[in-house]
């Protein structure tokens, strides 16, 4: 009786080792950054990425935005964006902002509140004395 109970546990086990590796292998890939680094460091993927198009102005107000436009229209500015963002979130602790903090309207027109360049500038100025700082 001891025998057909080992050999019972054991097949059960087995069972379940093999339901539960068929389930892993049956899951979906965990997002990973590896899909964003290939498309630049920082950036993200939205469902409407991929209709973003060329830029829409022709007078652009900062430099960033004006490279990132000649070299990859909207979806490059975007990106650009999205990582100065970032680096300011992390490294000068603004708080909570996304694009909507400094723009009325996003694609296509990507309109800016009143105060979006200023807080452009500011971080912009205050990111730039962060990197000329000697390291503590």
């Amino acid at each position: 009786m001891k025998r057909i109970s080992s050999v019972l546990l054991t097949i059960c086990a087995t069972a379940a080792i093999a339901v539960t590796a068929a389930a892993v292998t049956a899951a979906p890939p965990a997002p990973t950054d590896d899909a964003v680094t290939a498309r630049g460091a920082g950036a993200t993927m939205d469902d409407d990425d991929e209709d973003l198009g060329p830029c829409k102005h022709g007078d652009f107000k900062t430099q960033l935005v004006k490279d990132a436009c000649a070299e990859g229209g909207q979806l490059a500015a975007k990106q650009v964006m999205k990582r100065f963002v970032k680096d300011a979130k992390k490294k000068l602790a603004v708080g909570n902002v996304n694009c909507n903090t400094c723009h009325d309207e996003l694609a296509p027109e990507y309109t800016l509140k009143d105060d979006g360049l200023a807080r452009f500038e500011e971080w912009q100025k205050r990111l730039a004395a962060k990197k000329a700082a000697p390291a503590e």
